[in-house]
């Protein structure tokens, strides 16, 4: 997937699964817990460059498989407040110990310490359903 920064676009609140992300992103500063300033940048499609204000730790609650509520923790996410997406990065979550499977309607994720699963098809947030948009 390639994305491009644009002006005046509006943010989109959900996120957006991306296997070829090599960090989790987001533009939500109020996601974030534990925020240190962090400069550098991302490079998005089109080699363009978009600046990273901070990085930190995002925590919110989900409703899993099960129908109980889990709190899904993502570590060193990278807050960068002109991205238009919230990124979920494949290669990441699976670093930090979660079990991705995908079919043609959904993703579920599973922390490997748990055999609760948390199923993406489409939500309004973040984690709500474990990062959205397939």
């Amino acid at each position: 997937m390639s994305l491009a920064a644009k002006a005046n676009i509006q943010l989109d609140p959900t996120g957006t699964i991306d296997s070829g992300c090599t960090r989790h992103v987001t533009h939500e500063s109020q996601w974030l817990n534990d925020v240190a300033t962090s400069g550098g940048s991302i490079t998005v499609g089109g080699n363009n460059q978009i600046p990273i204000e901070g990085i930190g730790r995002v925590e919110q609650t989900v409703v899993a498989s099960k129908g109980d509520s889990k709190t899904l923790t993502l570590h060193g996410v990278l807050y960068a407040p002109l991205l238009q997406f919230n990124l979920l990065s494949v290669p990441v979550a699976v670093n930090q110990h979660y079990r991705l499977s995908f079919d043609h309607k959904q993703c579920a994720a599973q922390p490997a310490v748990t055999s609760t699963a948390l199923v993406a098809s489409g939500a309004k947030s973040f984690a709500d359903s474990m990062i959205l948009r397939l």
